[in-house]
């Protein structure tokens, strides 16, 4: 069956809150493959493991300072988001 997302990819930052783990999981559920971001690299990975699919990334990160902001901006630039 075909959803809505399938063979795209989506960015969720905050990942590891309430509401960015909700809109991970109604991503993953409509067929994306999605990056998670955050702080907590544990968090992350436990939600990631919960997703459905198997293609999701996850990137920890501080938001708090410039060089954590730039330090995401480079993870990022090799993928393209739809």
């Amino acid at each position: 069956m075909s959803s809505l997302l399938t063979g795209k990819k989506a960015f969720v930052a905050g990942a590891s809150g309430e509401v960015g783990r909700g809109a991970a999981f109604a991503l993953a559920s409509a067929g994306a493959a999605v990056t998670l971001a955050g702080c907590s690299l544990d968090k992350l990975e436990a939600i990631q493991k919960t997703l459905p699919g198997d293609s999701h990334n996850v990137i920890a990160v501080d938001y708090s300072s410039a060089e954590g902001a730039l330090a995401l901006v480079s993870q990022l630039s090799d993928q393209k988001f739809d």
